[in-house]
């Protein structure tokens, strides 16, 4: 999904995709510039200025961790929904990385997300779409165990309130993403493919498959083309060099799901 920031394309993205559509792709994919401008001209000690692209990285991952948790544990299916959000956000390698790391502190136990809510909270005054498109990502990843629990509401009720958001507009963001959510399916043949899903698909599988059948998965594919297996067939360097690309790609597959899906280092 390409994310428009424009007033113009704010109405297309609306209307197919919902707040998060009209404003990310400028948000984030472009720096915001006028945003980041304000940012760092505002007074503050300089070992505080912090790049606003990042800034609102780190407040929307690390806010998405603690909603996550807030019914007891990160699901499986609130794992792949911010793989999801990352995919469409198309963050490099690096911000992917450091995703997953906000996320996991957010969801730690015991954390406090005020500090996080009140910097949200400077980066978006005066700008609801802003406001929006960040709840609308959380709405993502609240409903991504098909309901969203009374402790999930309440956490989301919380982040709304904070940001100057009244129920009913909060109810609206809700609405938007149920109806997304029964097209989802089709949406996703339009996007890139997330990395999870990316990861999932080299190592043949749903992206619903528990862990015992990833590493089956796993081990049989390493088994069919590990070069160790093919070098007494005297297959040429041409198919060992193919065959050593092949386990690599299999091997960070799986160690990228075990990752970021079962928090396996």
């Amino acid at each position: 999904m390409r994310w428009l920031g424009k007033a113009a394309g704010g109405a297309i993205g609306l209307a197919t995709f919902g707040p998060l559509g009209a404003v990310i792709g400028a948000a984030l994919g472009h720096g915001f510039d006028k945003g980041m401008a304000e940012e760092l001209d505002r007074p503050r000690p300089r070992a505080s200025v912090y790049p606003f692209r990042e800034t609102l990285l780190e407040a929307t991952f690390t806010l998405m961790g603690y909603l996550a948790s807030s019914a007891g544990g990160v699901s499986m299916a609130e794992k792949k929904a911010v793989s999801t959000v990352i995919g469409e956000l198309e963050l490099d390698n690096v911000l992917e990385r450091q995703a997953w790391q906000w996320f996991q502190h957010g969801a730690a136990d015991g954390f406090n997300p005020e500090n996080q809510l009140h910097r949200l909270a400077q980066i978006c005054r005066g700008r609801r779409e802003l406001t929006r498109a960040f709840l609308d990502m959380q709405m993502h990843v609240a409903m991504a165990n098909g309901g969203m629990k009374a402790t999930t509401r309440l956490a989301l009720r919380k982040m709304a309130k904070r940001l100057g958001v009244s129920e009913m507009e909060l109810t609206q963001t809700e609405t938007l993403a149920r109806v997304r959510a029964g097209s989802r399916k089709v949406v996703e043949r339009v996007i890139p493919d997330s990395p999870l899903q990316k990861a999932y698909r080299t190592l043949g599988i749903d992206t619903d498959a528990d862990e015992d059948a990833v590493k089956k998965a796993y081990r049989r594919l390493m088994s069919q083309h590990h070069p160790d297996k093919i070098a007494s067939q005297d297959p040429g360097e041409e198919k060992l060099k193919a065959a050593r690309h092949r386990t690599h790609e299999i091997r960070q597959a799986y160690e990228f799901i075990q990752q970021q899906v079962y928090n396996r280092n």
